[in-house]
């Protein structure tokens, strides 16, 4: 099972007074706090806004056996971006099978521990991040990370690839760390049409089909760029 769901939903999660808060023995600045189940986010309390995610791939957003196999028949992708990408497991699974990839995140612990080329940066600083135009863009419990005044820096990012394959915390999935973006799933549908990316809505109901596991059960959707 996941780590951080239980039966299938999200556990809301807030620090207690007894909750382990251990420093990172390889950087003074990061603090890895111990969810629900052990989970490991790693977060610097100098940038709340940063991190929160699983030390070691979060695998309520990792889908090797199924949905990814799928993205990479259905829609033969020779490139991709995983955006928010946490320490790198998912861009290392596709480019050790013959794809180009890069990462892009915001916390210099992540970027320092991925194997594949990362980009740091940070959407609400930094505004959006340019990439060359990739087949695949993958984005998996960002989303509701990212404040709303800050959110079209995202978006601008997401479609600079030909595919996306998004999944995000939703308002009736309020639980997870640090979601201060909780919005319903037709919010994000129509940020993204209005910057040219228009759901694939019969690839969105296959992926459903072939895992139920996470936040692609929760809210994910194939996106395809028109124009």
């Amino acid at each position: 099972m996941p780590r951080g769901f239980e039966g299938g939903a999200i556990i809301p999660f807030q620090i207690q007074p007894d909750t382990p808060q251990i420093p990172s023995l390889t950087d003074p600045n990061i603090i890895i706090v111990s969810g629900p189940g052990g989970s490991p986010w790693v977060t610097d309390p100098k940038n709340p806004h940063l991190g929160g995610n699983f030390d070691g791939g979060d695998l309520g957003s990792m889908y090797p056996n199924d949905l990814w196999p799928w993205l990479i028949q259905h829609f033969h992708p020779k490139t991709m971006a995983d955006i928010g990408c946490g320490t790198g497991e998912t861009a290392q699974w596709f480019a050790e099978r013959g794809m180009w990839t890069i990462g892009v995140d915001g916390l210099p612990y992540n970027v320092k521990r991925c194997k594949q080329p990362t980009i740091l940066h940070d959407f609400e600083k930094q505004g959006p991040c340019g990439l060359p135009i990739v087949d695949l863009v993958w984005c998996a419990d960002v989303a509701e990370h990212i404040a709303e005044e800050h959110v079209d820096a995202l978006l601008a990012t997401l479609v600079q690839g030909k595919v996306l394959a998004m999944c995000q915390g939703t308002d009736a999935h309020p639980g997870g760390w640090h979601h201060v973006n909780n919005k319903p799933e037709q919010y994000w549908i129509d940020k993204l049409a209005a910057l040219g990316m228009i759901e694939d809505k019969d690839a969105t109901v296959h992926s459903h089909t072939l895992t139920k596991v996470g936040w692609w059960d929760v809210s994910g959707r194939i996106y395809r760029r028109h124009g």
